[in-house]
């Protein structure tokens, strides 16, 4: 579909014509629906993730001036959607074994933490991340996101992608490593 011919349906939705949205929503389901699904891993979640993208797009589609690709800017609505159900869900456990920034420490060491104890000291040191680091982290690891991915969905370059994961993995490293240093010096 050529970016003319989106413009035109664009052009005539903000005119009121509902059927030219009709046409939008069937182009655009689909992609919307594998980004949410990707993100949220819940089929009724991100239904509801891609209906409210595209009830808040018609609602905004008067502000919408051309300057970037339609795709672009739905499917950024539709990025925000899933994060924004994300953060009002409870975070998940995050598995740290498989990345190198983050130093080994010895198995031993955890057998006395249970591993509820261990999701919630993870959750609660994501929550001390600032938003962009926390969002990153977890459609990394959650969603299996690639740093192309999340450049592309972010609108930064692969290179910013990747400084702002770095940062993150090192923030959260940093904030696990002073959170078990505590947690140990209490046991002893």
């Amino acid at each position: 579909m050529s970016d003319n011919n989106i413009n035109i349906h664009i052009r005539n939705v903000q005119n009121g014509d509902l059927n030219a949205f009709r046409f939008l929503i069937d182009n655009y389901k689909q992609m919307a629906m594998s980004i949410a699904l990707r993100i949220l891993k819940n089929r009724d979640d991100a239904q509801d993730a891609v209906q409210e993208s595209f009830i808040l797009a018609y609602q905004n589609i008067q502000k919408y001036n051309f300057s970037t690709k339609f795709s672009t800017w739905f499917y950024k609505i539709v990025l925000n959607k899933s994060l924004s159900i994300i953060r009002k869900s409870k975070p998940e456990f995050i598995s740290i074994d498989e990345d190198p920034a983050i130093e080994e420490i010895p198995d031993d060491e955890f057998d006395h933490y249970d591993s509820e104890l261990i999701q919630k000291i993870i959750e609660s040191a994501i929550e001390r991340l600032n938003d962009n680091e926390a969002i990153i982290l977890r459609l990394y690891y959650y969603d299996d996101l690639k740093v192309e991915e999340i450049a592309k969905l972010f609108e930064v370059t692969y290179t910013n992608a990747k400084v702002i994961l770095h940062r993150a993995r090192l923030k959260l490293k940093k904030i696990l490593m002073n959170e078990f240093k505590s947690e140990m010096e209490e046991r002893l």
